[in-house]
């Protein structure tokens, strides 16, 4: 069985080498290989995808291109089984390998097939701190299975699922439904998979989320980071709605509503007490699903810190939702 690992990166140096290392057992179980996509000019990276003691293949894009480009690009041409999606900011722990084993040893493996990422042991508070708020559905909704174990022996079972659970940089794909779907859509920086994802559950029902098949993946380390990445969610997908036939399912557009609710509070602080009832209920609704995944984590300290990322990435994802109506993607050049 022949599996790719897709790798695309730039400037992250320390967490480049780390996700490298990480895959020495998925090398030494399979036939695999790993493509190091260069994003740019970066030649501390160029020197440790050179000097790997696993022999990654490094791609060059000389001019920074969007991500989904650079993955197309890794997988040109290539014969697989499998192409594994991994962000370089990402790395498997050291169960992973055993159960990806058992997983590809059944008679129905799946088409597509994933698991969260969690935060690495090693995170600072800010950053388990996010991705501990992530698990809330106050702050990701549906979307919170990407980032969270759940209850065996479902989770062991993998369930099926659509997009909102599986996430890029921990995805698996067959090269069937690679080919069939034709690669992402390289006009997106952010939000891309969901676009394939969407695509190919129309062509299969094989797509499955096993909770316990995580990566660790690095989360923001401050809030200016957490606001520009959130708030590109929010522009790319919407931007994926209007460019795209894939629908935008309404609750994506309930922070924005509640941007505007805040507005209008703010803006009339003389109105009646009435007006105030939705605001106070979401100041409960924030601090009972922060106690509930801080006190899931045991990291109760995180408290005060995950109701401010909370608010924020209900701010910020409004926000820019509203950019996705009224701006519009940059067209990359591609070389």
């Amino acid at each position: 069985m022949k599996i790719i690992v897709v790798i695309v990166t730039f400037n992250r140096h320390t967490h480049l080498r780390r996700c490298l290392d990480s895959l020495k057992s998925l090398q030494d179980q399979y036939n695999c290989e790993t493509k190091v996509v260069l994003n740019g000019m970066d030649k501390l990276s160029k020197d440790i995808v050179e000097g790997h003691y696993l022999k990654p293949e490094l791609i060059q894009c000389f001019s920074p291109q969007t991500p989904a480009f650079c993955r197309n690009l890794a997988l040109k041409n290539e014969e697989f089984e499998y192409a594994f999606f991994l962000d370089d900011d990402a790395y498997l722990p050291s169960g992973y390998t055993p159960l990806i084993k058992s997983l590809l040893a059944s008679k129905t493996r799946p088409h597509i097939f994933g698991g969260p990422d969690l935060s690495p042991p090693d995170a600072s508070l800010f950053a388990h701190s996010v991705g501990i708020a992530q698990q809330s559905p106050l702050a990701t909704a549906s979307t919170r299975f990407r980032h969270m174990k759940i209850a065996e022996p479902l989770s062991d079972k993998g369930i099926a699922v659509s997009e909102k659970k599986l996430i890029l940089c921990n995805l698996w794909v067959s090269q069937h439904i690679w080919n069939q779907v034709g690669g992402f859509d390289t006009r997106f920086t952010r939000n891309e998979e969901n676009i394939f994802l969407e695509k190919a559950v129309k062509l299969t029902d094989s797509v499955f989320y096993f909770s316990h098949l995580f990566v660790f993946h690095s989360k923001k380390e401050n809030p200016l980071t957490l606001i520009r990445a959130v708030f590109k969610s929010g522009f790319f997908r919407v931007q994926s709605a209007l460019l795209t036939d894939i629908p935008l399912p309404l609750i994506y557009l309930v922070p924005l509503i509640f941007n505007f609710y805040l507005i209008f509070i703010i803006s009339n602080l003389n109105s009646p007490l009435i007006f105030f009832l939705p605001a106070l209920c979401y100041v409960f609704a924030n601090f009972a699903t922060s106690l509930w995944v801080c006190r899931r984590n045991q990291l109760f300290k995180a408290l005060p810190l995950v109701m401010i990322i909370q608010f924020m990435i209900n701010v910020f994802y409004g926000l820019g939702t509203l950019w996705g109506v009224l701006g519009k993607i940059e067209t990359k050049s591609q070389n």
